[in-house]
């Protein structure tokens, strides 16, 4: 529509084109143009672009009049024919309807047929296959039929095969009639069973037993026979056995063998002759002894003492692995998984049993820790706590306290002590120790401790029950705690070190007495060191030689280094001093000294000396404890350039 306004918009106050903006404003438009020529000119205007606008909508519409009736006139008829069309349409469809539906109609009936063909059939055969059953039914003995060996094969043979086919078709009369008749003669057969397989026991007839337990196969009494034993054969000999009587006199290991003994006794002629279908041991005879066991004797299952709970758990497994010495693999694979074995493992309070090792255990560790650090008596290099630790760890790997089942829980509290262990020597390393020989020898006890403590020497404890990839697991366990203790012997060793460096000072400080010992007291020329010297350095050697096999020579560097530091700047203090004092009395005594005292040795001469022969022999002492530190060389200068410049002087 833009190009039909271009014509004339020169002649409005405003441009056509602006009312196709999307943000036009009806008032702002009329605010603008009002200002610029007036509502009068506007609404002209407005008046002459309406009437454009009109002339361009007639012209749009004369342009598309002759499509429009031209369609219009092709249009004419069409509902006409499309009439026309739609009626066989119609007819077609409802035709299509009506086959469909007869279609649908002769599947269904079809269908129906056929199932009840196949009803029918199935019932012809199950009819057939109860007739067939009937004239099976029909051979099998009669009431007052007695039983002979074939007679007794024969019939279970029959029965056997007779069973299955009842089992399809039970449904007819005629079957059921035959269950009857067949349940009867099951019956009988039965009861021959059990007088026999008894009989068969009692006169050790291997002959006889076989064929007994091969008829409860055929029969598919197997589970009857493995009852039938347990209560006529394994029930009262167990009441026997399995009391607080036998408890009390013979303790629960033999009570446990007791069991084995009528184990082997009544079951090795049953498990040489019984077929692979029968499990004696596990359905007939651990049943009875669970239930018994439960009922008559639950104090064997108690946890009064946790002593006496692990050597009744221990001999409980040894009885379980010996029964399984008297069975098949076959058999041990029943027995595990069977519900009577389930049940006596759960009696077992093994996780009530842990808790009171674990409160026992670390108690004891926690009273350790409590009585400090300690030397061990046997060990003059090793501590009390940290014996405790490989005390207490052995202890949870020992005979006596460990439990398989519980390897887990026994490895989760061996990291537990090492962190707890780790733990305490961080806090023993961040306190304040009194200066003392014995703070520091314990100091250096514990970092020695620390080193020795390694991945190896805790799974000692515990080799003997883990596998190799269980090992590396473990070690990797330890690894956080292993790493703290290698950082907590460096704390230890420093806080050592700075207690026997304390510790010399207190010697260091003699210096300063040197020269109250020369000065106007006549004493004579020195020739030996100050006692002082070598007291400085005894709680190091002593520290050293208590923990010879432990000692690192780095502790030795650090100690000498923080000693001669010490003794540099003590030394050089108590020089000046010396040096300071020389100097005032020489000013106040010029031109007064006579010749005989020129020619002696002063009193600062000799203080001079005695620091001399004390730093020689200091560099002694430090060359046994360690290579002599940069600082020595230092201090020996001093001291001998002191001397060398008061020899001078005096002069």
């Amino acid at each position: 529509m833009a190009s039909f306004l271009e014509d004339a918009s020169h002649e409005l106050c405003f441009e056509r084109e602006i009312f196709f903006n999307p943000n036009f404003s009806v008032d702002h438009f009329v605010c603008e143009k009002r200002k610029a020529v007036g509502l009068e000119q506007l609404r002209h205007d407005l008046r002459s672009h309406l009437k454009y606008l009109q002339e361009c909508l007639v012209e749009l519409i004369n342009n598309d009049y002759t499509d429009f009736v031209n369609l219009s006139s092709n249009l004419v008829g069409l509902e006409k024919y499309i009439g026309s069309i739609s009626l066989p349409l119609n007819k077609l469809r409802d035709e299509v309807s009506e086959i469909s539906e007869m279609i649908d109609a002769t599947l269904q009936e079809t269908e129906e047929k056929l199932a009840q063909r196949q009803s029918d059939r199935q019932l012809r055969g199950k009819i057939l296959l109860a007739i067939e059953v009937y004239r099976g039914v029909q051979q099998l003995p009669k009431d007052d039929e007695a039983w002979s060996t074939d007679l007794v094969e024969r019939t279970a043979t029959q029965i056997h095969s007779l069973s299955s086919s009842l089992e399809r078709c039970r449904d007819i009369a005629l079957a059921r009639k035959s269950g009857e008749v067949m349940s009867r003669v099951r019956q009988r057969l039965e009861g021959y069973i059990e007088d026999h397989l008894l009989a068969a026991l009692q006169n050790h007839d291997e002959g006889q037993l076989q064929h007994v337990l091969q008829v409860g196969v055929a029969v598919d009494r197997v589970a009857f026979l493995e009852k039938f034993y347990s209560e006529r054969i394994v029930k009262p000999a167990l009441e026997e056995i399995v009391s607080e009587r036998v408890l009390r006199e013979v303790l629960s290991d033999g009570l446990f063998n007791q069991v084995v003994m009528f184990v082997t006794t009544n079951t090795s002629l049953l498990n040489k002759c019984a077929p692979p279908e029968y499990n004696f041991i596990p359905n007939g005879v651990f049943p009875v002894f669970v239930a018994m066991a439960e009922l008559r004797i639950p104090i064997l299952f108690s946890l009064t003492s946790a002593t006496m709970f692990h050597v009744r758990y221990n001999e409980a497994l040894r009885f379980l692995e010996t029964l399984e010495q008297h069975m098949s693999d076959q058999s041990v694979q029943i027995f595990r998984t069977s519900e009577s074995y389930r049940t006596f493992m759960a009696r077992w309070s093994t996780g009530i049993y842990f808790q009171l090792r674990y409160t026992e255990i670390a108690t004891n560790f926690e009273t350790a820790l409590l009585q400090g650090n300690e030397p061990f008596g046997k060990k003059q290099t090793l501590l009390n706590v940290t014996e405790n630790l490989y005390k207490q760890i052995g202890y949870c790997w020992s005979e006596t306290v460990y439990i398989a089942e519980l390897k887990p829980r026994f490895l989760r509290l061996t990291v537990q002590l090492l962190a707890r262990y780790t733990s305490f020597l961080e806090e023993y390393a961040g306190q304040s120790h009194p200066i003392g020989e014995l703070s520091a020898l314990t100091l250096f006890q514990a970092a020695a401790d620390c080193h020795e403590i390694s991945a190896e020497s805790v799974c000692s404890c515990c080799d003997a029950h883990l596998r190799p990839a269980e090992k590396q697991l473990f070690i990797e366990c330890l690894s956080e705690s292993l790493h703290r203790l290698a950082d907590c012997r460096e704390r230890l060793a420093l806080a050592a070190v700075q207690l026997l460096v304390q510790l010399a000072q207190a010697s260091v400080k003699q210096i300063s007495d040197i020269p109250r010992l020369y000065r106007r007291t006549n004493r004579d020329i020195p020739t030996a060191p100050s006692a002082f010297v070598g007291a400085m350095f005894k709680p190091a050697f002593n520290c050293r030689d208590s923990t010879s096999g432990y000692w690192s020579v780095a502790w030795s560097a650090l100690i000498a280094r923080g000693i001669a530091e010490a003794f540099l700047a003590t030394t050089r203090d108590v020089l000046d001093s010396v040096r300071k004092m020389e100097d005032s009395l020489r000013r106040l005594k010029k031109g007064k000294t006579n010749a005989a005292d020129a020619q002696g040795v002063s009193d600062d001469d000799k203080i001079r000396l005695q620091i001399m022969i004390d730093v020689e022999r200091f560099g002694q002492l430090l060359d046994e404890l360690a290579e002599r530190p940069p600082c020595y060389n230092d201090l020996f200068e001093l001291a001998r350039n002191q001397m060398m410049n008061g020899v001078q002087g005096g002069k």
